[in-house]
């Protein structure tokens, strides 16, 4: 998993330490970013995971952001089951409930 964002004159990539994503099977993937405190927690299932790397200072947030792709390139091939986007930081604790509140729709 990662983000890669920039602020028109640098960016930076917050990236897990491990690979993480299974092929072919329903995942939570679940990205925090806390522009105030220029930090991103990456989720999966609900679990914190390990990911190196920060967010750059002064992101700017008015342009469009890409979810699968970057930058028109590198598609992400898969099916997304729900996609949600929330105005508020949410806690561990948010993301677990959304998790365990989510799977049975996907068979787990």
């Amino acid at each position: 998993m990662l983000v890669e964002a920039g602020n028109g004159s640098s960016g930076d990539v917050r990236v897990t330490t491990n690979s993480v994503i299974v092929n072919n099977q329903w995942q939570f993937l679940t990205y925090v970013l806390d522009f105030e405190n220029q930090t991103i927690s990456l989720y999966r299932n609900g679990t914190t995971l390990t990911a190196s790397g920060t967010l750059v200072a002064n992101v700017d947030t008015s342009n469009s952001w890409n979810i699968g792709s970057m930058m028109g390139s590198y598609n992400m091939n898969a099916n997304l089951g729900e996609l949600k986007v929330f105005k508020s930081l949410l806690s561990s604790s948010d993301i677990t409930d959304e998790f365990n509140g989510t799977k049975s729709r996907y068979g787990l």
